[in-house]
């Protein structure tokens, strides 16, 4: 950005620092809301590998409940 406002006029080159610096307070503006939703996405990564974890370890005491149950000869 720098460059542009350096090689351009003065009129051009504050009109670029305005549009950016305006780009920059819609982005903070914004970003509280990605931070929000960023965060969500985490829960539910959270939420489906507990499942999956929950799952393989019910998996896991149905075949050890099933080997105990055999008969031993």
């Amino acid at each position: 950005m720098a460059f542009l406002v350096a090689t351009s006029d003065a009129t051009v080159g504050q009109s670029l620092r305005d549009k950016i610096s305006s780009l920059c307070m819609n982005w903070e503006e914004l970003f509280q809301y990605v931070e929000k939703y960023m965060h969500v996405g985490d829960v539910n990564k959270i939420k489906r590998d507990y499942q999956s974890g929950l799952q393989q370890l019910d998996k896991w005491l149905r075949f050890a409940e099933s080997v105990l149950n055999t008969s031993q000869v």
